[in-house]
């Protein structure tokens, strides 16, 4: 359902609510660890860490509302930009649930959980989820077509942020559910060697952040 606010045809409202879910992402691995995390470490950790680094990035983001005021009725532009949404907050929870799950969490600050997740994502390149989310989408274009209408007229209906956050995962229609299905098949399939490079990767990044000492909170 992250990836999928890319339909909603304001820019700005589309990232707002694509990181209220994405924040509810990681609190929910969070808590089925038994990790208390407060509300400034949900945002250490749902945003990309380069969203803080000044003026490059405000003229990329700038750059990237334009191109949706003008491209947003294209559905290749839609898919590519759900992809890229679907592979970042698929990332954040992988690798997430394998710091709760190894004790990484209790010897990392979120900052630091964070660099690593994003420097990992950067080295080894997202590119596999994003071509089996893409595949799934085309391949089932008519539920596709569905969910967007759904999101479209569900985000006029609720104007208030937060709560149609809470109801649009609640009220999703079935053709979600059924997409969603299809992509845990389709990524259940991937090769295990993907996701052991992933957590090599991930551990050798957090081993150099404690031993510089940097980030922290």
């Amino acid at each position: 359902m992250a990836s999928l606010t890319r339909f909603i045809p304001l820019p700005l409202l589309d990232d707002l609510i694509e990181n209220s879910l994405e924040r509810k992402i990681i609190e929910g691995i969070a808590k089925a660890h038994g990790v208390a995390l407060s509300d400034s470490d949900l945002d250490i950790l749902a945003f990309k860490t380069s969203d803080f680094s000044g003026v490059k990035v405000a003229v990329q983001s700038a750059t990237r509302l334009v191109g949706r005021l003008f491209l947003k009725t294209l559905v290749v532009f839609e898919l590519k930009d759900a992809s890229d949404t679907f592979s970042a907050a698929y990332h954040i929870g992988y690798l997430l649930d394998f710091a709760c799950r190894t004790g990484w969490v209790k010897t990392c600050s979120p900052a630091r959980l964070r660099v690593a997740i994003d420097q990992v994502c950067d080295q080894k390149g997202t590119s596999p989820v994003n071509r089996i989310f893409i595949r799934i989408m085309k391949e089932s274009m008519s539920k596709l077509g569905a969910v967007k209408d759904f999101i479209i007229g569900f985000f006029r209906g609720q104007p208030d942020r937060d709560q149609m956050t809470e109801n649009m995962e609640e009220d999703a229609p079935s053709e979600a559910r059924e997409l969603a299905h299809r992509l845990e098949e389709a990524l259940n399939l991937m090769p295990p060697q993907y996701f052991l490079e992933l957590q090599d990767r991930f551990i050798a990044i957090l081993e150099k952040l404690n031993r510089n000492g940097q980030p922290t909170d």
